[in-house]
């Protein structure tokens, strides 16, 4: 159940009571311990809350409070059979806080601009909407198309997920604010009453951490993380969105972990693949079929020119892959050519093969200076064969400028 009532987990008295009674719950064996699920089930199901500690941190009242259109309602869909020149079935990609775009499914090629936070509705991103379009559907003196949602027809990211989790980073302002970096959503405001109650001169350097209770269900406080402004952008922070009511511009969520990303790339890195649905673990070919793979420097269509061009790279030499070169020929007087060389894989990796289609699911590649956390999204062996390492033969495609 929701937790927003000035009764319910509301006052640190019933909180100290009800810790009493579990307390002595635990001790006369009753199975109360906290457990936390591991992050991938976090990220695939969301987490199932029963409650949730909710403490207001202030009254507002104003003449024209915040309400978004309820686009859950049904909606007549023979506006959209009878005027399709305004009503349109479309995909919608949040940009930022206050802006959109939808794709009509009927005209890949036309881009409609939602603009405003209640013109957006309460929407993820790539959910499948109608929209209203303005000025009976015909351009804008910018050439540009503006619309409103009105309607929610089906969700794709997170589907069936009542309480998703995303990852997020803290707001460069207002640190009760998240950011998902996924932008599903814009922001997410997250729980912060006990800071703001008992410690309102820690709201910009402290988070307030909640521990899920996986025997209950209950969301409870945990503990306060505290940041510095210029530390700010190194935190991911794991936030499960509660719930998001017509009247709140942000949806309400609590901070349920939190990562160093740069003490910790491994965890950070791993995060940002749960989040984005990137798998773990790749099912390669064997080692021994990766390791009998080699270059043909002979390949019909290619030529040397190694000896001809000098070829440079602005690369570090402590990078253990690079996959770029430059070269710069005088063609006549103020005149030069730039040559972009890009390492090709294509003589080794096919398209559709086992390698491609793993290299695919995996998206990226992340270098550092410590060659120990590079995360590269081809394995080691085929790096190796096309690196453009100094003094060494490469297939390269050639881009000239």
């Amino acid at each position: 159940m929701d937790s927003d009532s000035d009764d319910d987990w509301h006052d640190e008295d019933t909180n100290q009571r009800r810790n009493l009674r579990n307390n002595m719950s635990s001790e006369q064996g009753t199975n109360t311990e906290s457990l936390h699920e591991t992050p991938e089930t976090w990220f695939h199901e969301g987490l199932e809350i029963n409650r949730y500690e909710f403490i207001r941190t202030e009254k507002v009242f104003v003449l024209s409070p915040f309400l978004y259109r309820n686009i859950f309602s049904p909606f007549d869909e023979s506006k959209f059979t009878e005027q399709p020149e305004i009503y349109k079935k479309c995909m919608i990609k949040i940009v930022s806080m206050e802006e959109a775009v939808c794709f009509p499914e009927d005209n890949k090629h036309m881009k409609i601009n939602i603009s405003g936070r209640e013109t957006c509705g309460q929407t993820y991103t790539d959910d499948t909407v109608y929209v209203k379009l303005s000025n009976d559907g015909k351009p804008e003196e910018d050439r540009k198309h503006y619309g409103e949602v009105i309607s929610f027809i089906d969700r794709k990211r997170f589907k069936d997920v009542t309480h998703p989790v995303f990852v997020c980073l803290i707001d460069r302002r207002q640190s009760h604010l998240m950011v998902p970096i996924c932008k599903t959503i814009p922001k997410i405001n997250i729980l912060h009453g006990r800071l703001a109650k008992w410690y309102p001169e820690r709201l910009r350097t402290s988070v307030e951490i909640h521990k899920h209770d996986s025997a209950t269900n209950d969301l409870k406080f945990h503990k306060y993380h505290n940041i510095t402004e210029g530390d700010k952008e190194n935190w991911l922070f794991i936030v499960v969105l509660l719930k998001w009511k017509l009247t709140n511009i942000h949806p309400l969520g609590a901070v349920v972990g939190v990562v160093h990303s740069s003490q910790d790339i491994e965890e950070g890195l791993t995060l940002i693949s749960l989040q984005n649905n990137l798998p773990l673990w790749f099912d390669y070919p064997s080692v021994e079929e990766i390791r009998e793979l080699r270059v043909d420097l002979k390949a019909h269509g290619y030529q040397d020119i190694t000896k001809s061009d000098r070829i440079f790279t602005i690369a570090g030499m402590e990078e253990s892959f690079i996959n770029h070169g430059f070269s710069i020929k005088v063609v006549k007087e103020n005149r030069v050519s730039v040559g972009v060389h890009d390492t090709d894989v294509s003589k080794i990796v096919h398209i559709h093969d086992e390698i491609d289609e793993q290299a695919r699911s995996r998206g990226f590649s992340f270098q550092t200076t410590n060659k120990a956390q590079n995360n590269l999204m081809l394995p080691d062996h085929i790096n190796n064969l096309c690196s453009l390492e100094s003094m060494s033969q490469k297939i390269c495609n050639i881009n000239f400028l």
